[in-house]
């Protein structure tokens, strides 16, 4: 309450209570303070970023940042590219479990949307698609295919076909890739060029938010596979138009495309700055072990396989984002900022750390199943409709909770015995098993009256039932690495730290 008399303005105290308090545990005190003996106050002060609660520790800034935001096209930070993952705004018609269920729908919209303009082909005003037929039956309308059909533009669908997509964490779909059917399309178009067959890449997609997680992708992003996420890929694009030259070499060329590292020269420069013959020593990096980590064969057969080299800080950035002392230290810049990355003393063993989960998470359907007991029909247990878990009853209070060992995955399959462990790992606030009880349900889209089927997806009658099994393996490996991850504990920078870099904070 504001007092005009008071000798103080735009001061905040505070008494903290304690945590996990019931209601009338909190009135309690508050009664007792204003009877008896009063609260102490704090005060909250804001930090020079304005934040009044969750402060940022200012040593982020003295990290290295995976992205630099401003207008400068041409100031980078890790990387040289990052954006958001496709968004279509109309997933229910283009994105499907079913190839041919993705296909068809999109057909159907295209020829709806076709049929809409040959409808109104006579109209004279400029905004036509005022008096298009807005029935969510027939086309789901957004602001850019609102814009193509007022310029009169029919679609085509010869050239319609699928890719797939990682729409959320360990939940691959379909998607009927038709350019003016996707409203943003992200960093896609440069990440997985849709006229470049098998375009060979993998993209670390980290979220904001109070559960910061990283994820990594071979295949397209969807925008929201992490809450409002950014990608940030090891490889981008371009179109081939004859360059010669520096590009000549530099680069590699693949199907009319020149691919370019999206890790900057000046990344590279500082943490070889950082880490000399990084990977030489007594335990040197063999040339077998190079073309392993993913190093040009060039390289892998030369001494500078001993030096960091850009796949190397690509795996080296997931690993440091997997850090438990990571997210909860710097828990507040996270929720607030893009990632800024440490040179930890313990480079290498990050590095090995990052390149094993990544090989963990990408390959999550071709990993041996986690040992549990099927209790039903295991060789077909038949379509999936709704999972769910099982349920116990609560020691301390009697109800009825979730338990976390069983999975009912239809009325003729129970999968017992998984480890409750499985649930420590969570990416984008849930566990894998979560995301395979949220995503692996028949779903019908209310307004268009799609059905969304996972059971379409794979002929394999066991693909979800084999993908629950393999997603614990996936979750308990991924805490085994975490827990040995080592200490943070970060390098100053070097002599070449580039200036852009150096934060205002």
């Amino acid at each position: 309450m504001k007092n005009p008399d008071s000798g103080e303005h735009g001061v905040i105290r505070y008494h903290d209570i304690g945590d996990y308090l019931t209601r009338e545990e909190k009135l309690s005190i508050v009664a007792s303070a204003v009877s008896g003996e009063p609260f102490e106050w704090d005060f909250v002060e804001p930090d020079r970023h304005g934040d009044w609660l969750n402060q940022r520790d200012d040593s982020w800034y003295e990290f290295a940042p995976m992205a630099l935001t401003g207008n400068a096209s041409d100031i980078n930070g890790l990387f040289s590219l990052n954006g958001p993952g496709l968004q279509t705004n109309r997933d229910i018609w283009v994105n499907s479990f079913g190839v041919d269920e993705a296909l068809s729908n999109t057909r159907r919209l295209i020829e709806n949307y076709n049929n809409e303009l040959m409808r109104l082909s006579d109209k004279p005003d400029k905004d036509i698609a005022d008096f298009a037929s807005r029935d969510p039956k027939l086309i789901k309308w957004t602001s850019s295919l609102t814009s193509i059909f007022n310029r009169r533009k029919m679609l085509s669908d010869k050239k319609l076909a699928s890719r797939k997509i990682l729409y959320r964490p360990f939940c691959k779909t379909n998607i009927a890739y038709v350019k003016e059917l996707i409203h943003r399309p992200g960093i896609v178009p440069k990440a997985f060029p849709t006229n470049l067959k098998n375009a060979d890449n993998l993209v670390i997609v980290v979220n904001h938010g109070r559960d910061t997680s990283a994820v990594i992708t071979n295949c397209l992003p969807d925008v929201q596979l992490q809450f409002n996420g950014q990608c940030f890929p090891l490889y981008w694009y371009e179109n081939d138009a004859g360059f010669s030259g520096l590009f000549a070499d530099a680069d590699v060329k693949q199907d009319g495309h020149i691919r370019h590292d999206a890790i900057t020269d000046d990344a590279l420069e500082v943490f070889r700055a950082a880490y000399p013959n990084a990977f030489g020593g007594g335990k040197g990096r063999t040339i077998e072990q190079a073309k392993a980590d993913g190093l040009p064969s060039k390289i892998a057969n030369s001494n500078e396989r001993f030096d960091v080299n850009k796949v190397d800080i690509f795996y080296y950035v997931y690993g440091i984002l997997h850090s438990p002392e990571y997210r909860s230290r710097f828990e507040a810049n996270l929720q607030k900022e893009l990632p800024r990355i440490p040179l930890s003393r313990n480079f290498r063993e990050f590095c090995a750390a990052g390149r094993a989960l990544a090989k963990l998470h990408l390959g999550y359907e071709e990993i041996e199943p986690w040992p549990v007991k099927e209790v039903g029909s295991s060789l077909l247990p038949g379509p999936v409709q709704k999972i769910k878990w099982g349920k116990r009853k609560d020691s301390e209070t009697g109800k009825k909770v979730d338990d976390h060992t069983v999975l009912i995955y239809n009325e003729n399959l129970v999968i017992k015995d998984i480890p409750e462990a499985a649930q420590r790992y969570t990416v984008n606030g849930r566990s894998p098993l979560e995301w395979v009880i949220d995503r692996y349900q028949v779903k019908t889209d209310k307004a268009s009256g799609i059905v969304n089927d996972p059971n379409e997806y794979s002929d394999d009658p066991r693909y979800i039932v084999d993908l629950i099994e393999k997603l614990i393996r996936v979750s308990m490996e991924t805490m085994e690495i975490v827990d040995q991850l080592p200490p943070v504990s970060e390098l100053p920078q070097p002599a070449n730290w580039p200036f852009a870099w150096k934060a205002d904070a």
